[in-house]
């Protein structure tokens, strides 16, 4: 491409992208451990108002039936 125009966008236009890339391209490609990171850096496990609150996190690619005994 030799030549870009400048658009104007709008805020959460411009989060509905990085998320639409973030959620397939980004996420995809780390490694379990990242992502447990990732989501207690966010706030999950401490805040009262989200899910999993009082809660530490271990990624696992398929959480295995713990009632198949």
């Amino acid at each position: 491409m030799k030549f870009k125009t400048t658009i104007e966008i709008s805020r959460d236009e411009a989060i509905r992208l990085i998320k639409s890339k973030m959620e397939f391209e980004i996420t995809r490609n780390m490694l379990n451990k990242d992502l447990e990171y990732m989501v207690e850096d966010m706030g999950f496990g401490d805040n009262p108002d989200w899910e999993y609150y009082g809660h530490n996190f271990f990624v696992v690619n398929k959480v295995m039936d713990k009632d198949f005994a």
